[in-house]
């Protein structure tokens, strides 16, 4: 008898799970899961505006190549001597760690800057008068920076370079004896105080570029197709003596740089 009861037992139990496997729902839940849209989080991940700290970004003119880095948070500007050193530039960025670096101002015999030259808020060069160079960039110890045509009091760091080309939102209107087309890097500033570096050169010969009087004009246009929003700008060393290596550029100096531009991580 307990056999019997024990076979009927074994018999309904096979016959209900053969019930539940025909007739139970597909799994829908892993299905989803497979073909699901990304979540809220991953959208704004995709989208998410850039770093608020510099901005790398190019344009074309004819054959001119244009290209500029905003620096918004001025801390991370570096200006470091290259006079006695002879760093290249990579060599420069590598030892200072810099994401970006830009060729400085100019320099003259005896391996020394021409005018004012401030840098870790050590004065290692006094100002001076002169014509074509006669502007000074500086950023004070409250990381407020200034494009003038006096030497500034005190900073953390200054440069006397030139000409200025830039001024009060207007092209400056240049007249020079000497002016030949060459690779030019031009240090501006826009109404909140940020720093824009730019740099002008021909595509197909990378050391070549506008002449120094075309600048202005050039800015006027960039700033009028852009939001720039220039306020001032100021001429740094170019053509053979310049450098400029960002995220879009890698344009490496012949001769040697006088002093270059770190922008720190």
């Amino acid at each position: 008898m307990k056999k019997f009861i024990i076979l009927i037992l074994v018999a309904l139990l096979i016959f209900l799970s053969f019930v539940i496997t025909r007739f139970k729902k597909p799994d829908i839940a892993i299905i989803t899961d497979q073909i699901s849209t990304p979540t809220i989080a991953t959208e704004v991940e995709m989208t998410q505006t850039p770093s608020l700290k510099l901005t790398p970004s190019v344009s074309t003119r004819g054959g001119t190549k244009i290209s500029w880095i905003i620096v918004r948070d001025l801390k991370k500007i570096v200006l470091i001597p290259n006079f006695e050193e002879k760093a290249t530039s990579n060599e420069a960025k590598n030892a200072n760690s810099c994401i970006n670096i830009i060729s400085g101002g100019f320099y003259k015999e005896g391996d020394v800057p021409i005018g004012l030259f401030i840098s870790e808020s050590k004065l290692l060069n006094a100002a001076e008068e002169n014509d074509t160079f006669n502007g000074f960039f500086s950023i004070t110890m409250d990381d407020v920076s200034d494009i003038s045509y006096t030497s500034p009091t005190s900073a953390k760091i200054a440069l006397q370079s030139g000409p200025i080309v830039y001024f009060n939102s207007k092209p400056v209107n240049l007249s020079l004896v000497r002016d030949e087309p060459a690779r030019r890097i031009i240090l501006a500033l826009n109404h909140v105080g940020q720093v824009i570096f730019v740099v002008f050169y021909e595509r197909n010969s990378t050391t070549l570029g506008p002449k120094l009087s075309e600048v202005p004009k050039m800015l006027e246009d960039l700033d009028k197709s852009t939001n720039l929003d220039f306020e001032k700008a100021i001429n740094l060393d170019g053509g053979a003596h310049s450098a400029f290596i960002s995220d879009t550029e890698n344009l490496t100096e012949i001769s040697s740089s006088g002093s270059f531009f770190c922008i720190k991580p």
